[in-house]
């Protein structure tokens, strides 16, 4: 059946169909979906929609939670969309917002800026590269799907900083031995300018790596590196930074530059 109502609907036991509010929906379980502008609550099982315009709380899901805020699951099979926060158990399925918080990830991953898997990858790594000399990376989601928050300085006259988002994958290819193929883009500034121009370092790492201890490695990374940006060097006659090594590509646009070389990285992750 179908609930419809300018602010609460209750159901103390089972919910087959659609519950509509203003506000707030609550139901024991639910078949069907959960539509409200503010919180839907079933606390039992539900399957279907919850769609919220703040927040959805269920403790086992098989279907998705959308909200505009945050949602909550213990066990999720399906889809978590949410503006800020994502929070569940276990999840079997995708999680996507800024924030994603589970404590394992059994099929499918956790896709955002922060991901914390309890039982997954939660990584630091210190680096140097052919751009950057200090760099502190974050990894977190699972092997099969993480994603990286990066910072970095170049130790010259203007330092330049970097700060990038990413993401990866890991294979395992013995027991000491892995590989990681990662993604990611970063945003360059120094002393002498700010993040109003365009300076985006674009990277594709492929890395080797070797575990010393069991949170501790020692990696390699062969980098192609895709630089563009929209401000003219005066000294260089050439657009952004004078951070390009030997480019095997390299073109100044009417208001742009970009340029491609191989780079490098070393790194210890722990």
């Amino acid at each position: 059946g179908t609930q419809i109502s300018g602010f609460l609907n209750v159901v103390a036991d089972d919910m087959k169909g659609m519950q509509l509010s203003g506000f707030n929906n609550i139901s024991k379980n639910t078949a069907g979906s959960q539509i409200t502008g503010f919180i839907n609550i079933t606390s039992k099982k539900m399957q279907g929609l919850q769609l919220a315009g703040f927040t959805n709380i269920a403790t086992n899901v098989d279907g998705a939670q959308v909200s505009g805020f945050y949602n909550r699951a213990k066990e999720m099979d399906g889809f978590q969309l949410a503006g800020f926060v994502n929070h569940a158990k276990t999840v079997k399925g995708i999680q996507l917002s800024v924030v994603n918080i589970a404590d394992s990830v059994a099929s499918g991953a956790t896709i955002g800026l922060f991901n914390f898997v309890r039982k997954g990858l939660h990584q630091l790594s210190l680096s140097y590269n052919d751009v950057t000399d200090v760099n502190l990376d974050f990894r977190g989601g699972t092997h099969a799907f993480y994603s990286i928050l990066s910072s970095g300085i170049q130790l010259k006259a203007n330092y330049i900083w970097s700060y990038g988002l990413g993401f990866g994958r890991q294979f395992k290819v013995s027991k000491k031995l892995f590989s990681n193929v990662e993604l990611s883009s970063h945003a360059l500034s120094s002393k002498a300018s700010s993040f109003d121009n365009l300076n985006l370092l674009n990277k594709l790492n492929l890395n080797f790596g070797y575990q010393l201890a069991p949170h501790f490695s020692l990696n390699i990374e062969p980098t192609l590196n895709i630089y563009v940006s929209d401000a003219f060097n005066e000294n260089t006659q050439k657009y952004g930074y004078d951070i390009v090594r030997t480019p095997i590509y390299s073109k100044n646009y009417t208001s742009s530059g970009v340029s491609i070389w191989l780079g490098y990285s070393a790194s210890l992750k722990f």
